[in-house]
């Protein structure tokens, strides 16, 4: 019986709010990767780790406030022997930020996954002795904070920091420096 009242308690809350349309939107971003942490064991080209590129869906719940669904194809180039040699975009990362605009700063930040892509033909140095249980290659957790600057109306700067797993060994972390575009929104 009280878990009936509590249902319906439940179905009324929701009456409180105003009522708000929803806004939706695409976005577009490109960015330069810079190493951090132990992903600068990981790569040969230096601190520049590689580059990303992506969309995603945003919904503002109220003005200023939403969530961004994005999903990036990232390309790290690592050092001889690890599995990660391409320089190609092959590493998926996907996930959900929440974002808040305040003016011409917006910030966000949110949990992904990451899908590494690594070769099999990797060096003991990226996974445990045996091979067992510590390739990098398989899809892993990450978080990203951040903030954009509004250079136009459409077009945005983009910081932010990322950290990620990889394997027992190795959680790469680095930071994007790139633009954001963003579609028409409706």
């Amino acid at each position: 019986m009280i878990l009936m009242r509590s249902l319906a308690l439940l179905a009324l809350l929701p009456a409180g709010l105003p009522a708000q349309t929803p806004s939706f939107g695409f976005e577009g971003q490109v960015s330069a990767l810079v190493a951090n942490g132990t992903l600068n064991r990981m790569i040969r080209t230096g601190n520049l780790a590689g580059y990303n590129a992506g969309l995603a869906f945003r919904v503002d719940h109220r003005p200023g406030l939403g969530l961004r669904l994005y999903a990036n194809m990232v390309s790290i180039r690592g050092v001889d022997g690890s599995g990660l040699e391409s320089g190609t975009p092959r590493h998926l990362n996907a996930g959900v930020d929440i974002v808040r605009e305040t003016g011409k700063v917006t910030f966000f930040g949110g949990l992904g996954l990451l899908k590494w892509k690594q070769d099999s033909t990797s060096s003991p140095s990226f996974t445990d002795e045996a091979g067992r249980n510590n390739a990098g290659k398989g899809t892993k957790l990450a978080g990203r904070v951040g903030l954009e600057y509004e250079l136009t109306p459409k077009v945005h700067g983009v910081v932010s920091f990322t950290q990620t797993e990889f394997n027992k060994l190795y959680q790469p972390s680095w930071f994007s420096l790139g633009v954001s575009y963003r579609f028409a929104r409706f």
